[in-house]
């Protein structure tokens, strides 16, 4: 068993792990030096938002796909590799816990976090959660235009707000 899996366990031991999260987003003792602040905030920011790529065969941008004829003819078909809807931390929390204990999480870490594009990409998330997963499209159009205002110049974020105003045109 990995060190820093055993480490977490008995930190995390007898309480959720969204209270472990928020309580390392905001009342840490290593949070007094700045440099560990900025190192926490850095990896709470990739954990709370951060998703992976989900490929049965390698950790490349696309999927290589083959048969028939045309991979005797030594060409592949290339498909994109689907991105999960959440981070792993997210996700997780959603299933052992609620979804209810994830969004309060991201708030926290919105409120938590210093940097305007730490809490875009937060921001973008409960956007996304809204819209995707509880149809929720007042709260996924006030997130989104916050993180589009804390981060008008990043693409996916501006994007993000876009896919809300489609989903309420259908």
């Amino acid at each position: 068993m990995p060190i820093a899996y055993q480490l977490l366990s008995e930190l995390v031991k007898g309480r959720a792990l969204k209270e472990f999260v928020v309580e390392m987003l905001t009342e840490t003792v290593l949070l007094r030096e700045p440099y560990m602040k900025e190192l926490i905030h850095s990896i709470l920011r990739k954990l709370l938002v951060r998703r992976d790529n989900s490929s049965p065969d390698s950790n490349s941008n696309v999927g290589c796909t083959g048969g028939g004829a045309s991979r005797e003819a030594g060409l592949r078909r290339y498909e994109p590799i689907k991105k999960q809807k959440f981070s792993k931390l997210i996700q997780y929390i959603m299933d052992q816990e609620s979804r209810e204990s994830a969004v309060k999480l991201l708030e926290e870490g919105c409120n938590a976090l210093p940097s305007n594009d730490d809490k875009a990409y937060i921001a973008q998330t409960l956007a996304r959660m809204h819209y995707m997963d509880q149809k929720e499209i007042s709260l996924a159009q006030k997130w989104a235009a916050n993180a589009s205002k804390l981060a008008p110049e990043k693409f996916a974020i501006v994007d993000t707000e876009g896919q809300v105003y489609k989903r309420l045109l259908k």
